[in-house]
């Protein structure tokens, strides 16, 4: 269990950081893929039967996600002559480097990875003391934010 403590440690230091590179959009379409990461990870270690239910719900999650990366597709099926034409934007990232932001995508895809494999391994906890293991992943929280933590002094 310390592995998936890690693994989620990780992720939410990686998913914070990529903020700072990367658009808001982006991150939360990657982030909000997690749970198709969960059920083929889920699929390929556990051998799990997937019930037509749950294939239905994987194609309106990945119809979500396809949603997310191009939201004008949902605009057009109201209204057909619609123009979106906004030019609002939340901030720029820190850096506008396509190589930095696409190993900033790849870094935060291999983290969600790692995040739904987290998910997947607490199927083989059964019997675990579970207050043992939070306060275990308090700790290893605890020094993770040690390790970025950056001291400012005021003048």
């Amino acid at each position: 269990m310390t592995i998936r403590h890690i693994l989620l440690s990780i992720y939410g230091l990686v998913f914070a950081q990529c903020f700072f590179y990367l658009p808001i959009t982006v991150v939360h379409t990657i982030y909000s893929s997690g749970p198709l990461f969960v059920l083929a990870i889920d699929y390929f270690l556990h051998h799990i039967v997937i019930t037509r239910r749950q294939l239905i719900g994987v194609i309106c999650a990945f119809m979500g996600v396809l949603l997310t990366i191009n939201g004008h597709v949902i605009y057009t099926l109201f209204d057909a002559n619609d123009a979106h034409d906004s030019k609002f934007k939340y901030y720029r990232p820190e850096s506008e480097n396509p190589l930095i932001q696409l190993a900033a995508c790849l870094i935060l895809t291999i983290c969600t990875i790692g995040w739904a494999y987290a998910i997947v391994i607490v199927k083989q906890t059964k019997g675990v003391n579970h207050y043992q293991l939070n306060f275990h992943y308090g700790i290893i929280l605890i020094a993770m934010t040690g390790c970025v933590y950056q001291q400012t002094t005021v003048q």
